[in-house]
C-alpha cells in the first residue's frame, strides 16, 4: 500500500531526548500494515525519498480515531522496530491518505 504522509503540529513533534523538532514536509511512502482495519490499524513503512529530513527511517504510523479519519499518531525508528515502543528516534503527527493498495 502506497501513502501519502503530511505531517503537522499536533501536540508537537519531539526527538528522542524529548526535544520539540520542526514538522517534516509531507512525502510517499509504501507501507506494509501491521495490524487490520479499513484501511488499516497501523503500518509500517521506510521513507525513501531522497532529500527528505526523515529519509532511511522506518516510520510506524498509527490511526487516531475509529471509524479512520485519516488522523494518525507516528514514530520514527533509525533502524527497523522489533518493537514498536522501543528505541523511538522522533514522534509526531500526520494526515494519511492511500494512494494505492489495499489492506
Amino acid at each position: 500500500m502506497k501513502l501519502l504522509v503530511k505531517p503537522y503540529y499536533g501536540w508537537g513533534w519531539y526527538d528522542a531526548a524529548g526535544n520539540l523538532i520542526e514538522v517534516p514536509d509531507k512525502f510517499q511512502m509504501e507501507v506494509e500494515v501491521v495490524e487490520k482495519g479499513n484501511p488499516f490499524q497501523s503500518v509500517l513503512g521506510k521513507v525513501e525519498e531522497p532529500e527528505h529530513p526523515l529519509k532511511s527511517k522506518w516510520v510506524h504510523l498509527s490511526q487516531r480515531q475509529d471509524p479512520f479519519d485519516g488522523e494518525c499518531n507516528l514514530n520514527a525508528y533509525d533502524e527497523r522496530p522489533q518493537q514498536l515502543a522501543a528505541d523511538i528516534s522522533l514522534s509526531g503527527f500526520a494526515q494519511c491518505k492511500v494512494l494505492k493498495g489495499r489492506t
